[in-house]
């Protein structure tokens, strides 16, 4: 469930977090002068019976809890789409439809990151290509390849617009 709400697993962190108390640590030990300790009181105790005392610790709080929102918020989001990329390509090779249905998802969880776009403008072009290639395509398949085609040069142009500098975009626009 923490993973959910990590964009990094939680072992990195915690493992992060333990390396750089053991190393500070270390260094505390061995007496290195350029390890300082800082302290930092945004509570002054002199101040404590007026009403401006409050004010720096609120704001700090509020400040942070709204950062922390709008971060999270769009993190979780943009997260979620890759979860749901990595799902489509293990599914793959097993399941297109559900391959196809993540990559849909994933796009409409995160529209800002051409690589989304991308990757649903080459699954549209494989599906138009498997009914072109077909033993004797009916006109049926004829016009859901033409779909599925306009599909995929529809992606491509969605992700040429988030990231006109990248060549991989242009050069699947080009396909």
């Amino acid at each position: 469930i923490v993973s959910l709400f990590t964009p990094f697993g939680l072992v990195s962190v915690v493992t992060t977090v333990l390396l750089l108390g053991t190393l500070i640590g270390y260094f505390k030990i061995q007496d290195v002068s350029f390890i300082k300790q800082l302290h930092f009181n945004i509570y002054d105790e002199k101040l404590q019976n007026t009403n401006l005392s409050l004010v720096l610790p609120i704001s700090v709080l509020v400040v942070s809890i709204v950062i922390s929102s709008i971060y999270w918020v769009y993190g979780i989001r943009f997260y979620q789409a890759t979860v749901f990329l990595n799902q489509a390509k293990n599914k793959s090779n097993s399941d297109l439809l559900g391959s196809f249905l993540k990559q849909q998802q994933a796009q409409k969880l995160n529209p800002y990151d051409p690589t989304y776009h991308l990757v649903l403008s080459q699954t549209y072009q494989q599906v138009a290509y498997f009914y072109l290639t077909k033993q004797n395509p009916t006109d049926d398949d004829k016009k859901n390849a033409l779909e599925t085609m306009q599909r995929s040069i529809d992606a491509a142009r969605l992700a040429a617009q988030k990231d006109p500098q990248s060549v991989l975009v242009w050069e699947n626009l080009a396909n």
